[in-house]
């Protein structure tokens, strides 16, 4: 075994206990639709913030994960596309690429409508028929 993935073996419980603790300190959970922590679910029937009645996520279950950004990116748009076209919205997808985001700001867009934005805001006057990116136009029926 190398050197690497012995460290690696020894870096990575350390990064998921870290991510469970900082987690902790915030509070027992958050809502996984907005990201607001909570320090008590007792006496809570919605998220305090947003109103959402969504299972919110307990912060005993922080882990990290090692991942490729670019298959992060993959599972992003696919969940971005799912949430689109079967669950009336990506709310809760944009939420947590938010999330994942921030813990990583150097790195490129994770959703397909991120990807789109930044190719608009490149390129002064494109325009796009998504909904929610800049200068986006209406679909056209025809």
């Amino acid at each position: 075994m190398s050197d690497e993935e012995i460290l690696r073996q020894k870096m990575i419980p350390d990064v998921t206990e870290f991510a469970r603790q900082a987690a902790k300190r915030r509070g027992v959970g958050f809502c996984i639709g907005c990201g607001v922590y909570v320090k008590d679910w007792e006496g809570l029937t919605c998220c305090p913030n947003c109103g959402s009645a969504s299972v919110p996520a307990g912060s005993d279950n922080q882990v990290a994960v090692e991942i490729n950004w670019h298959e992060l990116h993959v599972l992003c748009c696919w969940a971005e596309r799912w949430g689109h076209q079967e669950c009336g919205g990506a709310g809760v997808v944009y939420s947590i690429v938010q999330r994942l985001r921030a813990q990583h700001p150097d790195k490129g867009p994770l959703t397909l409508a991120a990807d789109i934005q930044q190719i608009v805001d490149e390129h002064p006057g494109t325009q796009t028929n998504i909904p929610g990116v800049e200068g986006a136009e209406p679909l056209n029926d025809e």
